[in-house]
């Protein structure tokens, strides 16, 4: 092509606009948040209009450019919400955890954002103070299990440093699996995660969910070794995730009393019972899991919107190798009575399960 016309105006408006049609169509094919897409297809066009080169096939510059477009705009729009998170919990683990359920909630979001930024820091702010409630209620209890009588078992590691002090070379080969114990070293043999970062050409936000990552599977693989079967810390990183997605879809069928398209969790028999029992459901207030013999987990999620009615649903799942979530079976759980914590005092728990039989906690009724 001769540089007189590549130079025209005419050619470059031509040009411009068979790239904003092309940018407009796949973005919003890929990104279906309206505000999002348009922030991601301005960065791209505004990218075509700065580069001076010919671009040789049109088509693949453009989808190139979105795929970067996406994660650098997504990459900032978390980190935003982490620097907010951690500003408010001073824990990394735990702002992380926040601000990747945010993100998910505005990529899930039917109504329209026009100001994203104000609407993630709400939506931390609020998941925020939600986690130090429940967070207070926990160091409550705990506070109350000092004297309790410790178990045969060690207890859980209560961080990461705890948990590499308890575990030597040979134990972290047999818990991790090849690959994720290959990165454990790395991150271990660089100063600082900054570093490792740095020497493996990611971003730190990258560097940090694969830490996250190695040692969520680490300490699940550790806790079920050691025989704990009542806490989600013994799910691995894909499944704690695809069980979170699991729990927020449930709930939004809920919300719209439509169950009709849970399709890839529950066959038609089981609709019915989900439509029955998370009818009345308006928030999911807190979850628990148990893993059964058979490698099954009872799943048991609680609506606290009425403390003093609150409702509780027991889901029987299978996780398959690829972590399929499948229904089993589902009940509702019936309130027979509610003990305040002064009457029932110390809690005696095994594993993360209370020791206390039926019997014993009627006697408190």
């Amino acid at each position: 092509m001769l540089p007189e016309l590549r130079e025209s105006k005419l050619y470059q408006s031509r040009m411009y606009r068979n790239v904003q049609k092309m940018v407009t169509t796949s973005v919003s094919s890929r990104i279906p948040h309206s505000t999002l897409a348009k922030d991601i297809a301005n960065s791209v066009l505004l990218s075509f209009i700065k580069e001076d080169a010919e671009v040789a096939n049109l088509q693949t510059w453009v989808s190139t450019k979105i795929e970067q477009a996406t994660e650098t705009h997504m990459s900032d729009l978390w980190q935003y919400c982490f620097s907010y998170a951690l500003m408010l919990l001073k824990n990394e683990d735990d702002a992380q955890e926040i601000s990747q359920m945010v993100m998910i909630a505005l990529l899930k979001s039917q109504q329209p954002v026009t100001f994203v930024k104000a609407w993630l820091k709400s939506a931390v702010n609020k998941q925020a103070m939600l986690y130090l409630k429940l967070k207070n209620r926990d160091s409550a209890l705990c506070a109350s299990l000092v004297n309790e009588i410790k178990t045969q078992r060690e207890p859980a590691p209560a961080n990461d440093k705890e948990l590499d002090k308890q575990l030597n070379d040979i134990m972290l080969r047999k818990l991790l699996s090849k690959e994720d114990y290959l990165t454990y070293t790395e991150i271990k043999n660089h100063k600082s995660l900054k570093h490792y970062a740095q020497a493996n050409s990611i971003s730190y936000p990258k560097a940090r969910e694969t830490k996250h990552r190695i040692y969520t599977n680490l300490r699940a693989s550790y806790l079920k070794k050691q025989g704990w079967a009542d806490t989600p810390d013994i799910l691995d990183y894909r499944q704690m995730v695809n069980i979170k997605r699991f729990l927020e879809t449930l709930l939004t069928h809920a919300l719209s009393g439509d169950f009709s398209r849970v399709f890839h969790y529950a066959d038609k028999a089981m609709k019915p019972k989900l439509a029955q029992n998370f009818g009345s459901f308006q928030q999911i207030s807190d979850w628990g899991i148990h893993m059964n013999s058979s490698g099954s987990f009872d799943v048991y999620v609680i609506d606290l919107t009425d403390e003093e009615y609150p409702i509780t649903v027991n889901l029987t799942i299978t996780l398959n190798k690829a972590n399929y979530i499948k229904i089993t079976d589902c009940s509702s759980m019936q309130l027979m009575g509610i003990i305040s914590e002064e009457l029932l005092g110390p809690l005696p728990l095994d594993k993360g399960r209370c020791t206390l039989s039926l019997d014993q906690l009627k006697c408190y009724c």
